[in-house]
């Protein structure tokens, strides 16, 4: 895959500015995958730049807790349109390839 076409694909796709890093992070938003600690980290290296960061999480969000706090603490951070909670997409490997950044914060795996 051609890294160049889909970082351009998925930044036209979801309205990034072309010089946007991306750091991403994948599976479903239960506890073992580490949404929280991804969202923590989003919204802590968020509040200490003016870089255009843009965090994507990638994988089904099931109605639980944590979709519920993570996505309070994402609405009330002010940085809603910077940390992407995508849910499933079928083409994840332009995602993977778009990224700048594996954030990998799994407890289990």
């Amino acid at each position: 895959m051609d890294k160049t076409k889909a970082r351009k694909e998925i930044k036209d796709k979801h309205k990034l500015p072309s010089d946007a890093l991306i750091i991403l992070g994948a599976g479903t938003g239960i506890p073992r995958k580490g949404i929280d600690f991804f969202t923590s980290i989003a919204l802590s290296v968020l509040h200490k730049t003016d870089k255009p960061i843009y965090f994507i999480w990638l994988g089904e969000m099931p109605v639980n807790d944590y979709k519920i706090w993570i996505e309070k603490d994402i609405l009330f951070s002010g940085f809603k349109d910077r940390i992407l909670l995508l849910g499933e997409q079928k083409e994840t490997e332009k995602y993977f390839c778009a990224s700048d950044l594996f954030l990998m914060t799994s407890r289990g795996d």
